[in-house]
């Protein structure tokens, strides 16, 4: 289910939908850190897309925690 949101949140982004993509990303990073060890790095990955996309909208003050 984290990664059909994520891939649905890029397919959003790229179509300048960005309020939709930032809550499929949200969602899937917290699906992510419910079931997923803090060491695994697909977890890691999908912080890094999502603090990713948060920087490149400009908030910056909400990518940094992420």
């Amino acid at each position: 289910m984290a990664a059909a949101l994520a891939d649905l949140a890029s397919a959003e982004a790229k179509l300048g939908r960005s309020p939709e993509a930032e809550g499929h990303f949200a969602e899937a990073l917290a699906i992510q850190r419910r079931v997923l060890p803090e060491s695994n790095p697909d977890l890691a990955v999908a912080q890094f897309t999502f603090a990713t996309f948060l920087r490149k909208q400009g908030k910056i003050a909400d990518a940094e925690p992420v």
